[in-house]
This record gives C-alpha cells, structure tokens and sequence, in this order.
C-alpha cells in the first residue's frame, strides 16, 4: 500500500496567487509555527490506528464520519474510468467504500475512477 500526503505548514500570498485552486496552510493568521516533526509523528500515529482499524473491520466503521464530511455527497458528478465516463449524483458509500451514484440508468457502485465535479444536473 502506498499513502500519498501533502501537508502545507504555511502558504505565501506569492504561492497562493500561482495556484488555480484554494489553498491553505496549517499556520493561516498565526506566527505560531508547530514542529513538524510532531506533526509527522501525530499523522503517522493516527494512519496506524486507522490501517490497523481497518485490516480487523473493515470500511464500514468509517463509513458514518466519511457520509458527514462528504463534499460531493447530493453532486452531480461525471467519474472516469478508463476511456469512459458515468455522470450521476453522489449518493454516499457503500460499507465497502464504494461509491454510490445515481444515474440516469439506475444505481451504480464505482470503487475507482477519476471523479470530476458536473455543471449540470442529469
């Protein structure tokens, strides 16, 4: 398993201006710097618990926090997989982590693609 993530401790105005989407750093309105190191050391602590939680259970104890934080949940959404694409509303997810979408042919589950947020409803 490889787990990719960035973290920006602070972000420039110069920085923010270059990026075409909103960016945020962990700093925003203080000087109060955190330690890294303790910032690595908390992250790596809590993916532990998390992987170990999820080889004995399972998506499923994750799925109520996922559903209540979901941003894309009620979105129309187009998802790409390989050279296709399926458009339709988030639903939620399943207790596997699969994606729940309803499209204009019924109920699909997409356990992975390239989700892209839709202009126009279906």
């Amino acid at each position: 398993m490889v787990i990719g993530i960035g973290i920006n401790v602070r972000v420039s105005g110069a920085l923010k201006s270059q990026v075409d989407q909103p960016v945020a750093g962990l700093v925003e309105g203080t000087s109060d710097v955190p330690d890294r190191n303790l910032i690595v050391a908390n992250l790596v602590r809590e993916l532990q618990r998390g992987i170990a939680e999820f080889e004995r259970h399972g998506f499923e104890p994750f799925r109520g926090p996922w559903q209540s934080i979901d941003a894309f949940r009620g979105q129309f959404v187009r998802i790409g997989i390989s050279s296709d694409w399926i458009e339709g509303r988030v639903v939620g997810v399943d207790n596997r982590g699969a994606l729940q979408l309803e499209t204009g042919s019924g109920a699909k589950l997409v356990s992975s693609g390239e989700l892209a947020p839709s202009v126009r409803a279906l």
